[in-house]
């Protein structure tokens, strides 16, 4: 009996073989590739999704701050709109009445002494009247202002057609200043603002 001699390790591969050999080769350096491509991919990819990130967080700050904006510029119309009113209906009272009023009811221009923003009063003396809005505590972010009427020249006793001159201003308190500040003043024959409150009008 003969035993079947084992082939030689140094025996050439066949055609076949190769080809298997060949295509393993292939495969594996694809799959290297592909690997290296997706890895690229996203070493792109994050950095662009961050910056994205960024982008669209300094967007919506820019557009929400415009928003906040507008929302604190329609409470103070409403204060400035109010305070105006009420130094015309305290115009048209010292008018009929030869004196301001110290309440804001009498004047007759039906305003709330109070809205979900501020608190409105009066105080008046013989020949001024001033007039507050107040911002109330939970609001945040708006200014405080204070109106008055100054008596510059009181009604004529011989000329009942003289019924007197009076100014109006409307000061705008800084947002800082929680507190009342000082009421406005006759400068020169002027209203003026005491600072830190500015003139509204220039």
């Amino acid at each position: 009996m003969q035993l079947k001699s084992k082939p030689s390790k140094s025996e050439p591969l066949t055609t076949s073989e190769e080809k298997i050999l060949e295509n393993s080769t292939v495969t594996s350096r694809q799959k290297t590739l592909k690997f290296v491509l997706f890895l690229m991919k996203w070493l792109v990819f994050c950095p662009l999704m961050g910056i994205l990130a960024i982008l669209a967080l300094i967007t919506l700050a820019v557009m929400i701050t415009p928003v906040s904006n507008c929302a604190n510029t329609a409470k103070s119309s409403e204060a400035k709109q109010y305070l105006s009113s009420i130094n015309k209906g305290q115009q048209a009272f010292f008018i009929e009445n030869s004196r301001f009023s110290n309440q804001i009811q009498p004047l007759g221009i039906g305003i709330k002494t109070q809205t979900n923003y501020y608190q409105y009063s009066v105080h008046t003396t013989q020949n001024a009247a001033f007039s507050y809005a107040q911002p109330l505590p939970e609001a945040k972010g708006i200014s405080g202002y204070i109106g008055a009427v100054f008596l510059i020249s009181p009604p004529s006793k011989t000329n009942h057609s003289d019924l007197g001159t009076t100014q109006s201003i409307i000061c705008r308190v800084p947002r800082s200043e929680r507190q009342l500040v000082p009421e406005p003043i006759l400068k020169n024959g002027i209203p003026t603002c005491v600072e830190p409150s500015v003139n509204i009008n220039k």
